[in-house]
């Protein structure tokens, strides 16, 4: 799913001046009064985190994708390589390719796109078709790239604008300062992904978050 973040942003940039005003009347003694503001500071936490943690699994589930692409083009290469050639080896490329495919799943759900899957379970021997699926998994390798560019645009304009927030060193109560600590926790949790971004284990750990 695409989300763009440019309302939530924006939501961000009004939220600085209600922590302001909140920090101000709560200055003046007016604790009562800060409450619709407060309520307005929750609100707009709670969708920062429910769109970070929608772009980071966005950002997770392709690079699973990624990983699985790793070990088809190692077989296509192969197979590109040495056929004709040894049958059994080639036919045992051929398997690890089609294994490769049909693992690459996020809950039950195939991460590989079905016109590469359908060009992977093609007769890979039969002239040409090997060197067709790897030109389709090159392309999506490029769509792979494009996306994973998106996502981590939108995600950095939501840390930025998150850290804006923070910077203002206003005291929250209950479910408000859960959230922040929860989307401090998200935050750390992407650095991670970003630093090893082709490890699985990683990688399942923030789908599994």
């Amino acid at each position: 799913m695409n989300i763009n973040s440019d309302n939530i942003i924006k939501d961000a940039q009004r939220l600085r001046g209600t922590t302001d005003e909140v920090r101000s009347r709560r200055a003046a003694g007016e604790q009562g009064n800060t409450q619709p503001a407060a309520h307005q500071i929750e609100v707009t936490l709670d969708q920062m985190n429910i769109n970070l943690r929608t772009h980071q699994q966005t950002v997770a589930r392709l690079q699973l994708e990624s990983i699985g692409l790793d070990q088809i083009e190692r077989g296509l290469e192969f197979v590109v390589k040495n056929n004709p050639g040894d049958y059994e080896d080639i036919r045992r490329a051929i398997g690890e390719v089609q294994t490769a495919a049909d693992a690459t799943r996020f809950q039950q759900q195939h991460l590989i796109p079905q016109t590469l899957r359908e060009a992977l379970y093609a007769d890979l021997t039969a002239p040409g078709k090997a060197q067709a699926a790897l030109d389709l998994l090159t392309s999506r390798r490029g769509e792979i790239d494009n996306s994973l560019r998106d996502e981590f645009a939108q995600i950095s304009r939501i840390q930025v604008s998150f850290e804006n927030i923070q910077s203002v060193n206003l005291h929250l109560d209950g479910k408000a300062q859960s959230v922040v600590d929860e989307l401090s926790r998200q935050l750390l949790a992407q650095k991670q992904l970003v630093q090893s971004p082709m490890d699985p284990a990683t990688v399942m750990t923030l789908l599994r978050a």
